[in-house]
């Protein structure tokens, strides 16, 4: 009787202790959406030169993991926030396939850092064959990272820097991201005239142009 107490106890007490980590471990699937920050000052028409500019930075380990919530880097893509302003009374165009280094679609980088929920239910489940309890925190753990991966796709949409037309007076913001093996340090894009066709090339070493 003494024993078999015991052993009551004992397997209790490990069900708790399991039962408490465990759910502390559903809380590993998260997503931490922070706004980019802003490289170009606010333009007004007031501002006599007609002139179209840029400005960039270049993403280091950091600055993934406290904009985007993921080490990018570590996957293999090197993001760039580019920011673009037309102070001018011209529209323009712009489409990463003008850039000088191959980008990756942005849904390919999102699908590559996304929060994989199959090893880790997996791994609940067959821990569930033994404890029972571990059956509850693959389905929490299930729901919190699909709604993490949600969250990562629609902020790393919403900080794309993808086709775009750039009206008069406004400025564009955004990533684009580049395979860690293509990068390089000068780099340039071509903006369109949607109104002549007239083609504008910027770059690190031509960060603005003017128009009168």
């Amino acid at each position: 009787m003494i024993i078999s107490s015991r052993i009551r106890l004992q397997r209790m007490l490990i069900l708790n202790i399991g039962f408490i980590t465990i759910l502390s471990l559903t809380g590993c699937a998260h997503y931490n959406a922070r706004p980019l920050k802003r490289l170009n000052r606010v333009i007004t028409p007031e501002i006599k030169e007609q002139s179209i500019y840029f400005s960039y930075y270049v993403f280091k380990k950091e600055d993934c993991q406290y904009y985007l919530d993921r080490d990018v880097i570590f996957e293999g893509y090197q993001p760039i926030q580019i920011s673009i302003s037309n102070n001018s009374e011209e529209t323009f165009y712009f489409s990463p396939k003008s850039l000088s280094m191959p980008s990756v679609p942005i849904e390919e980088v999102a699908q590559k850092v996304h929060t994989s929920t199959a090893g880790r239910a997996a791994g609940y489940s067959l821990a569930g064959l033994f404890l029972f309890p571990f059956f509850i925190p693959a389905i929490v753990d299930g729901v919190k990272s699909s709604h993490a991966n949600e969250k990562l796709d629609t902020d790393f949409n919403n900080k794309s820097f993808g086709e775009q037309t750039i009206n008069s007076y406004t400025t564009i913001n955004g990533l684009v991201f580049i395979p860690v093996s293509e990068y390089e340090y000068n780099f340039s894009f071509v903006l369109t005239n949607t109104k002549t066709n007239k083609p504008i090339i910027l770059s690190t070493k031509k960060l603005r142009h003017k128009l009168n």
